[in-house]
């Protein structure tokens, strides 16, 4: 029902406009991310209001009582208030560059948004009519040029994780900082003509609500009517009035665009192709290999896709998308209206029969809406094998923290598949139920206590992780160095540690990146086709981008005056590759050449640093003279690209890399390599196609193959993060920053089989916590320094080499560095240090759990998405009592048990539903 407040108190004397700038700028902070729900609703009355210009000011002090209305913040609105289970803003890629969004209350809207725009503007869209991508390309230009101009006025950058909220009230700053972000939802007319073309204006008007002219109808939860025009027109510009919801609107009207244009089935058909291509790329990164193309299923919503994994197991993969049919233009999150999908969905996946490869086949289904709400429940599994049910997004999150094993994702399906056989589980997200399962040794094992009937998983539990490969992976699109494109990087060394990253394994170009504020340097190895000196040149190249990043930090105007144009390009050649070789091999003789690296004439439009190999004996040198070297060399390149000649390169190397023990590069001979006695071998992994050197047989450590966070000085490095500590002693070094991620997998040259030198970071792990060596390997567990099996004698590794982004291989037969790590027994696990459990409420009064069917919908909804019905719930049971039983209930994170059903509710909602 429309809602008029027109002349009801205390409304009657505000000004609309002003009104809808505040709430909108209260938006923009951090601080009021677990408010959301109040601020749209005081954005939607300010649209509804009239324009009052001789109403009182809306002054900070005014604006803190409005928000007390009960309309605004009563009791019925604050108990709908879920836990923010989403970094509240991230990127979209598009052309022109990524553009900064606020996710709002949609959950993950950013990344929906970006799969429809993958779908309509690469190649699985080209049979799209060319006028609707016009159209579309007209449409997501204005919406992401007013969020990105927007979230950059207002201080915000990618990846802010919501704070605790510690007042549970909205918080409104002073009069300056709030102009300030009033500034940052406001254009006129100038504006908006110096950020959008002027075929942009009847795309404006279509997002636009005139003042007093929204409808207003508010419920319990915010105004939808804000997603489908999220901009209020005034008389001299717009006002932006839902900044959270900008990426929701840009998905809400692709959608309405398209059927406008009689295309919605081929766009919701390249839907489902780039789910399908995302997801096979996800999986290629812990080892997955595709057997034969996608096939499309006599199902029109769903595409099968099988994959081999591990060796001996496969992945029989689902996906599931929305077919966009009777999409509402009025409801962005209105009901997906289709009949027994879960049904279909099994039905083709896990139909009944067994085969004999069913037991060593994972069926995973991805299941990836646009926002409407649908309920696909399964029933209990009817074959052997592991069964799961997960969003692309979360899925991605797991890979990325967990990937280095290939077998992570087989063994949290098997975890969770028994739980949900024993224990009636209440959940919105498959992530969240992983955060469990990690967060207790990779098992669902709580407690001690009676096993629980129910367990309720708390809202936002996986945020954590979430966060967590943000820190570590910062993944995120920037230019590309060779063409006028955007490319995927991912962090070197965790965002939080040094702002270097490299190139997502999927590309060709294997480079690393120094992200500066004003400049983007590039490192690259030019013209190799030999893969040992590629491993080489990959060593160099982090070299360079570590004390590229130092250099900025002592002369940041000099990396600005290089690159002038925002980026700089950088080469690394060997002057000689058959002496290389020489040298790799221990034939080279020595010479009297004065360095090993130097900068050489440029190339096109890249810098180069020339190897020398006449000089590499100095390589061998007890001290630092390798790095000291190798800075004056990027000084000079850098100083002769900027022009500037007046600085004192040798006063800067010493104040860069004063004399002393090594930096960031080691060599040793092969007499130097300590032996020790061997453990277990390790058994081979597969490798992702075109990851190895050919001719080499590839053999992968434990550990991740992704980034994580260096540890910061005085920070402790825990040992779940064990895969990542370098096996490395204290060098006095400046910056703490460990070499953990060789760009080729390798640390630089290894001492191996005829390879007498070795090249090798060092670095400093701050801090490293290891009381009983903790490790997190499922298995029985033995006792501290317990004996483990002779073995034969090894070549040591030179340092432990950390999950790397392309595949972790090693060169050779090298099991895992053995200093003070972890060694297991076979079928066994390291000590565990006391844990701290996590607290159980249980009701103890009677063990046996309630016999009920697996997917029957409660009544009344959980506060947790709005206009939706969970998009996996997790098998609630029709009654939580049966009777003559009481339930033992376990409620994780001091999460309440809650129904979940069919009906509205006032919390985040789900753009993927």
């Amino acid at each position: 029902m429309i809602q008029d407040l027109s002349a009801a108190k205390p409304w009657r004397d505000v000004d609309g406009p002003s009104l809808v700038r505040a709430a909108a700028a209260l938006q923009l902070l951090p601080e009021n991310i677990q408010r959301l729900v109040r601020l749209q609703r005081l954005a939607a009355i300010g649209a509804a209001l009239p324009a009052r210009p001789e109403a009182p000011r809306m002054s900070p002090s005014r604006l803190r009582s409005l928000l007390k209305d009960p309309l605004v913040s009563g009791p019925n609105v604050r108990s709908g208030e879920d836990p923010y289970d989403d970094l509240y803003t991230a990127e979209v890629p598009f052309h022109g560059g990524p553009h900064l969004v606020a996710q709002g209350l949609t959950s993950r809207s950013a990344h929906t948004a970006g799969l429809l725009l993958r779908s309509i503007f690469a190649p699985v869209g080209d049979a799209l009519p060319t006028e609707y991508r016009e159209d579309a390309n007209l449409l997501t230009l204005v919406l992401l040029r007013l969020s990105h101009t927007m979230c950059v006025a207002a201080g915000l950058r990618r990846g802010i994780a919501p704070p605790e909220s510690k007042t549970g009230e909205v918080f409104v700053p002073g009069e300056t900082r709030l102009n300030q972000l009033r500034q940052a939802v406001t254009f006129d007319f100038a504006a908006l003509a110096a950020l959008l073309p002027g075929a942009a204006i009847p795309v404006v008007r279509r997002l636009s609500v005139a003042v007093a002219e929204h409808p207003l109808k508010l419920d319990s939860g915010s105004d939808d009517g804000l997603i489908v025009t999220p901009l209020l027109a005034t008389g001299d510009g717009i006002v932006i009035a839902n900044p959270g919801e900008l990426a929701s609107a840009l998905r809400h009207h692709l959608i309405l665009l398209a059927a406008e244009h009689g295309c919605r089935d081929q766009l919701a058909q390249a839907f489902r192709q780039q789910v399908v291509e995302q997801t096979s790329q996800l999986l290629a990164l812990f080892g997955a290999e595709p057997i034969g193309p996608a096939d499309n299923t006599d199902d029109p919503l769903i595409t099968r896709r099988r994959f081999t994994m591990a060796g001996d197991k496969f992945i029989d993969l689902a996906v599931v998308t929305d077919d966009l049919s009777g999409y509402s233009v009025d409801e962005p999150f209105g009901p997906w209206d289709v009949t027994k999908l879960g049904e279909r969905v099994q039905d083709l996946i896990d139909p009944p029969g067994d085969v004999p490869e069913d037991s060593q086949t994972l069926r995973l289904i991805v299941n990836e809406g646009v926002g409407r709400s649908i309920f696909l429940g399964l029933q209990k599994r009817r074959r052997t094998g592991p069964m799961l049910m997960v969003l692309l997004e979360d899925l991605r999150v797991m890979i990325e923290l967990d990937g280095g094993d290939p077998l992570f994702l087989w063994r949290f399906a098997q975890a969770d598949n028994r739980l949900h056989d024993e224990v009636q589980v209440l959940s919105w997200s498959k992530l969240d139920n992983y955060a469990i399962y990690r967060d207790n040794d990779r098992s669902y094992y709580l407690g001690d206590d009676r096993k629980p009937n129910v367990l309720s998983v708390d809202v936002a539990s996986a945020l954590p992780l979430r966060i967590e490969a943000q820190r570590r992976i910062d993944r995120h699109e920037v230019r590309s160095p060779h063409k006028p494109s955007y490319i995927e990087v991912l962090a070197l060394y965790g965002s939080s540690t040094a702002p270097i990253y490299f190139t997502h394994p999927r590309y060709v170009e294997h480079e690393v990146l120094v992200e500066l504020e004003n400049v983007d340097i590039w490192f690259g190895v030019a013209h190799l086709v030999d893969a040992d000196l590629n491993d080489l040149g990959n060593t160099v190249v982090e070299a360079l981008a570590y004390w590229t990043w130092q250099i900025s930090k002592l002369q940041p105007g000099l990396l600005r005056a290089a690159g002038p144009s925002g980026r700089l390009n950088v080469n690394v050649v060997f002057d000689d590759t058959g002496k290389w070789k020489a040298v790799l091999a221990g034939t080279m003789p020595q010479s009297q050449a004065s360095s090993w690296i130097r900068a050489d004439s440029p190339d096109e439009d890249r810098l180069r640093l020339r190897l020398s190999a006449d000089g590499a004996h100095l390589l061998l040198s007890s001290d630092n003279n390798a790095d000291r070297l190798l800075v004056h060399a990027l000084l000079t390149l850098l100083t002769d690209a900027a022009g500037d000649h007046t600085l004192n390169l040798v006063q800067l190397v010493d104040d860069l890399a004063p004399p002393g023990p090594k930096k960031m590069l080691r060599s040793i001979t092969a007499h130097e390599v300590p032996l020790r006695p061997g453990q277990l071998p390790h058994a081979e992994r597969r490798l992702q196609r075109g990851w190895r050197r050919p001719g080499q047989r590839g053999v992968q450590r434990p550990g991740r193959r992704w980034p994580a966070g260096v540890a910061q000085a005085g920070d402790a490095q825990y040992a779940d993060d064990r895969a990542g500590v370098g096996d490395l002693a204290a060098e006095h070094h400046r910056d703490r920053l460990v070499q953990r991620y060789p760009v080729g997998g390798h640390a630089g040259l290894l001492v191996l089989a005829g390879v007498p030198v070795g090249l090798r970071y060092l670095g400093e792990v701050a801090g490293q916590v290891d009381p009983d060596h903790l490790g997190r390997v499922p298995g029985r567990a033995v006792q501290v320094e317990q004996q483990l099996p002779a073995g034969r004698d090894e070549v040591d590794l030179l340092g432990q080499l950390a999950g790397c982004r392309r595949g972790q291989f090693l060169p050779l037969d090298v099991d895992q560095p053995g200093r003070q790590l972890p060694e297991l027994l076979a079928e066994r696990m390291p000590v565990l240090a006391d844990q701290d459990q996590p607290v159980l409420v249980v009701d103890r009064r009677d063990g046996h759990r309630a016999d009920v069917d697996d997917i029957v919908p409660l009544g009344r909804p959980a506060a947790r998405h709005r206009d939706l019905v969970g998009h996996h719930r997790e098998d609630p049971p029709a009654e939580l009592l049966v009777p003559g039983q009481d339930p033992v209930l376990v409620r994780h994170r001091a999460a309440s048990l809650s129904s979940t059903g069919s009906g509205r509710s006032i919390g985040r909602r789900s753009a993927s539903a």
